[in-house]
């Protein structure tokens, strides 16, 4: 009776692992993704050498360089705005 009961946990905690192992490479739940563009958040997606942290610095570091593409350069405040936080982007990224 009680190796049947051992038997179940370890398959019942295998499974439970392996399920989580699959989502985080299929889908992390834990990368802010909106604002960024989907392929660059799907290229983000994709690097298996990048931990979580890693993954959510390279989303902050595009979501505040996507505006630099369509920045006016006469309009001192917003490039003020941008530069600030693309500065503030690039030091968490490293």
């Amino acid at each position: 009776m009680q190796f049947n009961s051992i038997k179940k946990i370890c398959l019942t905690l295998s499974l439970t692992v392996m399920t989580l192992t699959g989502c985080q490479i299929v889908s992390p739940i834990f990368v802010d993704y909106n604002g960024v563009r989907r392929d660059v958040a799907t290229w983000i997606n994709k690097q298996p050498l990048l931990s979580m942290q890693q993954k959510r610095s390279m989303a902050q570091l595009s979501r505040a360089q996507q505006p630099i593409i369509r920045l006016d350069f006469n309009d001192q405040e917003k490039l003020v705005s941008v530069a600030r936080a693309n500065e503030a982007a690039m030091y968490c990224a490293n």
